[in-house]
């Protein structure tokens, strides 16, 4: 479902932690006050007892109250969702995403989608603060049309939300985790560029970095072989 896919981006976009949708976040009543608030979230790397404890103590003792807190544990490595970040920027940046470009900002990531015979379009995207699903399709599941495609149909719509949504708001990159490096790479073989190559910059964890070229190779005088790239998969 859109909430589904929602929540899924939202825990890339935030880092990695999970994410418990709700609807309602304040109540007020006729005089203006406010008779709820949505609990707060707390974000939980590793050791989460104590958090949990915090969140349960918060609670009232009216057992229909909500707690005051929501612990959100981390459900992927900060380091892999770093690079998944890097990896979706690039599809606004060069590839199906690049109409978002139109809203002149440098923190946006996200990815187009179809299904097949283009029954449903999606397109999904955030920056470090906000993510934002778009779904395209009918009710009762038939084509779109032989021409209609994510970039088309879904992203037009996104844009637009988040135009205003993102309107004076300040960039918003996810912080550069440690153990991440920077690495030109030959585009076409993956493995690092030779000194005075062209290539591209990629990120890596730095236990899974292209091996450094054997002398010969930073010369420009032999092949690679055939070595094991498993060191270079993230």
């Amino acid at each position: 479902t859109p909430m589904e896919l929602a929540r899924g981006f939202a825990v890339i976009s935030n880092g990695g932690y999970d994410v418990q949708p709700f609807v309602i976040s304040s109540i007020t009543d006729v005089n203006g006050e406010e008779i709820y608030r949505a609990p707060e979230v707390v974000l939980c790397d590793r050791e989460c007892d104590e958090k949990e404890q915090l969140a349960s103590d918060a609670a009232s003792d009216d057992e229909d109250s909500a707690p005051a807190v929501r612990v959100a544990r981390r459900l992927a490595d900060e380091r892999s969702i770093y690079i998944l970040h890097s990896m979706m920027r690039d599809v606004i940046r060069r590839g199906t995403g690049r109409r978002a470009l139109a809203l002149n900002r440098s923190d946006l990531a996200g990815k187009t989608g179809t299904t097949n015979e283009q029954r449903d379009t999606w397109f999904a995207g955030y920056n470090h603060e906000i993510a934002t699903t778009v779904w395209v399709g009918f009710d009762q599941p038939a084509p779109l049309g032989r021409r209609e495609f994510g970039a088309s149909t879904a992203l037009p719509i996104w844009i637009d939300y988040m135009r205003a949504a993102l309107k004076d708001a300040p960039v918003a990159l996810m912080p550069r985790p440690n153990g991440i490096v920077n690495v030109r790479i030959d585009p076409e073989t993956g493995r690092r560029a030779r000194p005075g190559q062209d290539g591209e910059f990629e990120v890596f964890r730095e236990e899974d970095a292209p091996p450094p070229l054997d002398p010969k190779d930073e010369a420009g005088n032999g092949d690679n072989g055939d070595e094991d790239l498993s060191r270079q998969i993230f």
